[in-house]
């Protein structure tokens, strides 16, 4: 049992303002070390870096929510990328010289993602196999499927239009941000105000309750897998066109930044707890650590090393959250 103090700091802790203090704590701590943090291109840097990591974890979020994992996030990512990219590609790409190129590229994306995350789903609620195998065997099969696509090679020579549509702005807003507000708003909208997200929530706080109640728990887990796979598709776009490239083998570890993002922001790990606003703020808050130990110069390992510790931190967080609501209840 958590004490009265301790108790009311943990609450703080996860709400969407506890994770703003947090951040404004970490700001103030590193400022001294990197006063370059406080201007505005790089405040600026960091909303645009946030963007497609908040698509992420807008997404992981799902999985979270009912009580799941997605592991999947960059094998999606290099395969969604790479068959976008042989697509698109002006060097040998399969609808190069189409008008219709850009638009069937995108939608294959898409749609690559939310099939993978549905056929991901179903083989967790109906085979009843464990989140973490199905989501980590699916990361390892589309990661090797991408290499192999390739060769191991980078896929460039990406339409013009495209690239200058997702890096330019509208209405002086870079149009990457418009692309996550508005994800995060519909993510919203679903959660909070569909019988949908009344189902997700209701599966991640007693699977056994809600199927007694009459709802669908394999159509719900296949929902929420299909939404995070249509998700780390989306961020697929986004990286793809920010890079001017696709990866066969992107960066495992924005996994662990999407978990972390989401955790931070108050998404619980054992389901049944989720705050869009509060993903936001985390997404921004992982994006600020790992932009400032950058600008420290620090090598690569190090921040990798930071960031597990602020994920482990949120983990641990989410334990006390998980022990606090049990001793009110």
């Amino acid at each position: 049992m958590i004490a009265g103090g301790p108790r009311s700091v943990v609450r703080f802790a996860a709400t969407e303002l506890g994770v703003v203090a947090l951040a404004i704590v970490y700001v103030l701590a590193i400022l001294p070390f990197c006063p370059e943090l406080a201007t505005r291109d790089q405040a600026f840097a960091a909303l645009v870096n946030a963007a497609p990591l908040l698509v992420l974890a807008l997404g992981q979020a799902f999985a979270l929510l009912i009580g799941g994992i997605d592991l999947s996030v960059s094998g999606v990512i290099s395969l969604a990328g790479v068959v976008g990219a042989m697509l698109l590609t002006s060097d040998g790409g399969v609808l190069a010289d189409s008008s219709l190129a850009i638009p069937v590229a995108l939608l294959a994306m898409l749609l690559m993602g939310g099939v993978v995350g549905v056929a991901q789903g179903a083989a967790v609620a109906y085979w009843e196999l464990p989140a973490f195998i199905v989501t980590m065997c699916g990361m390892m099969a589309m990661g090797g499927a991408a290499v192999w696509l390739t060769g191991g090679a980078r896929l460039g020579s990406l339409p013009l239009p495209l690239l200058e549509t997702v890096q330019g702005d509208w209405l002086r807003v870079p149009v990457i941000l418009w692309v996550a507000t508005a994800l995060a708003i519909v993510c919203y909208l679903l959660l909070q105000h569909t019988v949908l997200g009344k189902h997700l929530y209701a599966l991640g706080h007693n699977a056994r309750a809600a199927r007694v109640a009459g709802i669908s728990l394999g159509r719900v887990t296949c929902f929420a897998y299909g939404a995070s796979g249509t998700c780390s598709a989306l961020a697929a776009i986004l990286y793809t066109c920010r890079t001017e490239s696709a990866t066969p083998s992107f960066a495992r570890e924005i996994l662990l930044d999407a978990i972390g993002a989401a955790v931070i922001g108050g998404t619980s790990l054992s389901g049944g707890r989720v705050s869009v606003m509060g993903i936001v703020f985390g997404a921004l808050f992982i994006t600020l650590v790992g932009n400032s130990l950058t600008l420290l110069n620090l090598d690569y390992w190090h921040v990798l090393m930071a960031k597990g510790g602020v994920i482990l931190v949120a983990a641990l967080l989410d334990a006390a959250r998980r022990g606090v609501a049990g001793g009110r209840a």
